[in-house]
């Protein structure tokens, strides 16, 4: 498994780092810090590193083109593909599945799809009331990408009628721990970044 980090912060960790001056050496200090503490760097939250990321995303058209996929469906509930358009150009694919008798302030899940998941929404979940929201990444991404992709998604979940934008959770797959780039996104949304 691969960790790219930015090549300005791998310069600001070179700098700051005891182990020795090469970036490789500051990365594989980071990396077994990191796994050995089971959290995130700091610098991978420094405020002023994303805020200027954050920044040029707002500049980003948030263009989507949604449709209906009746061939997910299920009586009362429907499903939505939606396709827009990511920081850097390229394309993100999501999906999102609702009730259609969800009450007006509904929470909405935000998730990642787990490799070898089914691309489709958490149908127990929808049943309850909750609008589940999939990401479908593009792989392989950097790890800025992918939250800047959370990010984006963020921005088109707090459009959704009947969502109400401060119950968006950004919620782990399955039984894993959270991924990097939702903790980070979560991070940058407590610090009032996103």
């Amino acid at each position: 498994m691969a960790i790219y980090l930015p090549t300005e912060l791998a310069q600001r960790l070179a700098n700051l780092w005891p182990f020795g001056s090469s970036v490789a050496g500051a990365m594989s200090a980071l990396m077994k810090a990191s796994l050995h503490a089971g959290g995130l760097h700091p610098f991978l939250l420094d405020a002023g590193y994303w805020r200027k990321r954050v920044a040029a995303l707002e500049r980003v058209p948030r263009g989507v083109l949604m449709h209906y996929r009746k061939d997910l469906g299920h009586p009362g509930v429907e499903a939505l593909e939606l396709n827009l358009r990511a920081h850097d150009g390229g394309q993100l694919r999501a999906m999102l599945g609702r009730s259609l008798f969800q009450p007006e302030d509904a929470e909405l899940r935000l998730r990642l799809l787990e490799e070898g998941g089914a691309e489709e929404p958490d149908w127990a979940l929808v049943a309850s009331g909750v609008a589940d929201f999939l990401l479908i990444q593009r792989t392989p991404r950097r790890l800025e990408d992918r939250v800047l992709d959370v990010l984006q998604l963020l921005r088109c979940a707090t459009t959704v009628d009947g969502v109400d934008s401060s119950r968006i959770c950004l919620a782990p797959t399955g039984k894993h721990a959270p991924q990097d780039e939702l903790r980070i996104a979560q991070q940058l949304r407590d610090k009032g970044l996103a």
